[in-house]
């Protein structure tokens, strides 16, 4: 009878242990990915004016991706460098100039090249995190 209380006793303790751990390591916040940074050179394009008759503008950009997986540094973002650039270049040429000077234009730009990096390298938004442009002078 002794036996059979102190095996209860005992399973009880490691169930209730069990359960214990479970619910601390399920509490704990997930930890937060490093964010890290590729910053493309720096390039140009022509950026329609959006006017008839006007000549196209200088668009000098640079951008910075921000992503978390690390393996994308080389085997992705350099390998693809032409066609991210390629991207761009069209995003640019099919827009006008009335895309940066609209309400929160530099903010829209980032977000839908966002979207299209996203599409374009085949990953998700947990990934890309962010299209930072450290140079974007409209000439």
């Amino acid at each position: 009878m002794k036996k059979i209380i102190i095996i209860v006793v005992a399973a009880v303790v490691l169930i209730g242990g069990g359960i214990g751990v479970f619910l601390y390591m399920s509490s704990q916040p997930e930890k937060e990915k490093e964010l890290l940074y590729h910053q493309m050179e720096e390039m140009y394009t022509n950026i329609p004016t959006g006017v008839e008759g006007e000549a196209d503008k200088i668009l000098k950009l640079q951008i910075t991706v921000v992503y978390t997986e690390e393996k994308y540094a080389d085997e992705v973002l350099l390998k693809r460098n032409d066609e991210i650039k390629s991207m761009l270049i069209r995003y640019f040429r099919d827009s006008s100039q009335e895309i940066a000077t609209r309400r929160n234009g530099l903010e829209r730009i980032q977000e839908e090249l966002r979207e299209q990096m996203i599409e374009l390298l085949g990953t998700d938004e947990d990934n890309i995190r962010e299209i930072l442009t450290p140079q974007f002078i409209i000439q």
